[in-house]
């Protein structure tokens, strides 16, 4: 077994290579406490990391999947609930208010709900509210990110949206537009470049 590592970005990964004489071909396992490549006898490392780095959007993703970074808004948000923002687990507030629903985000997120509603009614307004101001955010990154990859080397800027994914956290479509998964900002700033480096 051989420790190998391949940077991504910011971000480095450390596989461990497993050559097998009954391997017929190369395959990439990947878990929680480690990731393993499996690869015949026949191949040699240097073959091995090189086709490790032509999956290595795939396994930019496998791996954040597997660290579990993650991490939804919470489907029922109540006072001291924490809600994920570029990689550190926030705490949130709800408050009464006589004016209009609105949030406001210093270290923790404070959101004001009229205290005219009550019930289930107060965390859709919460949740709205913070999935609202995390996809401007979102935006606002994607922007920033995309100028420094694009407009500093004369390439003009692709078309992008947002989206929400399962399994994935960007993808291109046939006419070339990228689309983000908005969860993105819950992640440290690194990811956005780490994943445009894949593309």
């Amino acid at each position: 077994m051989m420790r190998q590592s391949i940077d991504i970005g910011k971000t480095r990964i450390d596989y461990d290579v497993l050559f097998g004489t009954m391997t017929k071909r190369k395959s990439i396992h990947v878990t929680p406490s480690s990731i393993k490549v499996k690869a015949p006898v026949s191949d040699d490392i240097a073959k091995v990391n090189a086709w490790v780095h032509l999956k290595r959007r795939w396994l930019f993703d496998a791996f954040l999947e597997m660290k579990a970074v993650r991490i939804d808004v919470p489907q029922r948000m109540v006072s001291g609930s924490t809600v994920r923002y570029r990689g550190r687990n926030l705490r949130m507030r709800i408050y009464n208010t006589q004016g209009v629903a609105r949030l406001e985000y210093r270290t923790r997120f404070d959101v004001f709900i009229p205290s005219d509603i009550v019930g289930e009614a107060r965390s859709i307004v919460a949740r709205g509210l913070i999935e609202g101001w995390m996809k401007r955010r979102c935006s606002e990154d994607i922007s920033r990110v995309l100028k420094e990859r694009f407009v500093l080397e004369g390439i003009q800027i692709p078309r992008w949206r947002l989206a929400e994914f399962k399994t994935k956290w960007v993808s291109v479509r046939k006419d070339g537009t990228l689309v983000f998964d908005w969860r993105l900002i819950q992640e440290r700033r690194s990811y956005f470049s780490d994943l445009l480096a894949c593309i």
